[in-house]
């Protein structure tokens, strides 16, 4: 597994080597920012799937039980009209794997349903979007305790010359069960924003920022937050894909899935792909 480390590792050293080398600056993160346009949307079919693929954390990665890959897809499809309104359905499933096989395990993520309402602001360099969803309960947890999620996500596209952008998007979630465990969230909120320069046709970089609040029920709040450089190989306006490194700058408490501390040993390196119709 540490040859896979170094392969992630060496993938983003070279993405910033690229930038040196090449200078010819011809969306944002992990979420691909789109361009921003003044125009009257065109009706049009949503289909696509997003692939997050991580590596364990470095430091317990060769752990006897320590994790070395976990996955996310997503594949979504729905429509957008002339007007700006749309929604879109989206599946996701899980993979989880181990040093000890036996704790390997696929696993299914509750359904969501997305309603999209008309841009908010645009005015060709600034753009505030945003959608409203909710999720089917479906997985044995979510139906047990009768859980309900709800999230908006806020958008802020800002497009620069030369291929500069900036994208900001802010989501909450709220949770509504019929009845909680004591470290069950019931509350969370999420800042990422992502610089993003174009360096060629086929290649961008970026550098990121990812910040997490959780309420639980009756623990503690927890927060963390981590830097995450990115570079993306572009095959199209449709298909890009490329490593990311997650890097802890602080933790506090207890977020799901969140760095446990800010060292070097709870980083962890991600290969993302994006495919839209």
């Amino acid at each position: 597994m540490r040859a896979n480390i170094l392969l992630f590792t060496s993938l983003t050293v070279l993405s910033f080597s690229l930038y040196a080398v090449d200078q010819q600056s011809t969306e944002t993160l992990t979420m691909k920012a789109p361009p921003v346009t003044a125009t009257v949307p065109t009706p049009s079919l949503l289909l696509g799937f997003k692939s997050y693929n991580d590596t364990g954390r470095f430091g317990t990665i060769n752990d006897a039980k320590g994790q070395t890959y976990s996955g996310k897809q997503e594949a979504f499809l729905g429509y957008r009209f002339q007007s700006g309104w749309g929604g879109f359905v989206q599946a996701t499933q899980y993979r989880y794997q181990y040093n000890d096989s036996t704790l390997n395990k696929w696993s299914a993520s509750d359904t969501s349903v997305t309603l999209i309402h008309p841009d908010i602001y645009n005015d060709g360099t600034f753009k505030v979007i945003g959608t409203v969803r909710a999720y089917i309960p479906q997985t044995d947890r979510s139906k047990s305790k009768n859980i309900r999620q709800y999230a908006y996500y806020s958008t802020q596209l800002y497009a620069f010359a030369k291929g500069h952008d900036l994208f900001n998007q802010i989501i909450p979630r709220f949770f509504v069960a019929d009845r909680y465990s004591d470290a069950d969230t019931t509350f969370y909120i999420e800042d990422r924003t992502v610089y993003t320069e174009k360096l060629a046709t086929w290649a961008r970089w970026g550098i990121g920022n990812w910040f997490q609040y959780e309420k639980h029920s009756a623990t503690i709040a927890g927060y963390s937050d981590e830097i995450i450089p990115q570079f993306d190989f572009i095959l199209n306006s449709n298909f890009y894909f490329g490593p990311r490194l997650s890097l802890p700058v602080f933790t506090q408490n207890s977020v799901y899935d969140a760095p446990k501390n800010a060292t070097w040993d709870q980083a962890r390196a991600e290969l993302f792909l994006q495919v839209t119709l």
